[in-house]
């Protein structure tokens, strides 16, 4: 049975159709040490909140949480408090689409970004077999 829930105008939603964005940005309360949100590839500060990013969770295909040595390797120094990088299932079918096949040579400065979101991809995928051992 789903959990329904009743709105202000007297509406019953059921949470398949209730609110389905992430909304990312900073919350009232002060945080000194923000990481870098990347999402597909495009880097945002989270510092700035009154900028909020609205993603839809249905696009989603992974979230990797990189932390503060990774990141500041992979990412530079915007990413010394940590890193979020979101990978929707639109890029990432585009990045395997580019990336999968074995021929990478003469790679366009467009395609950068999803060589970057196939690294993230691929290096979730290992840490995840690496942590679980009950898959093959």
């Amino acid at each position: 049975m789903a959990q329904q829930v009743q709105d202000t105008l007297g509406k019953v939603k059921t949470p398949e159709e209730g609110e389905t964005k992430i909304a990312f940005g900073n919350s009232c309360h002060y945080v000194a040490h923000n990481p870098l949100l990347i999402i597909d590839g495009k880097r945002y500060k989270t510092k700035e909140s009154h900028k909020k990013i609205k993603i839809d969770i249905r696009e989603i295909e992974h979230i990797v949480a990189f932390n503060p040595p990774e990141s500041k390797k992979r990412f530079g120094r915007y990413a010394k408090y940590g890193a979020i990088y979101v990978i929707s299932k639109k890029e990432l079918q585009k990045a395997i689409e580019i990336f999968g096949k074995k021929d990478k040579r003469g790679l366009k400065i467009r395609k950068r970004r999803y060589r970057e979101i196939w690294e993230v991809y691929q290096f979730n995928l290992a840490k995840s077999k690496l942590s679980d051992p009950t898959e093959n």
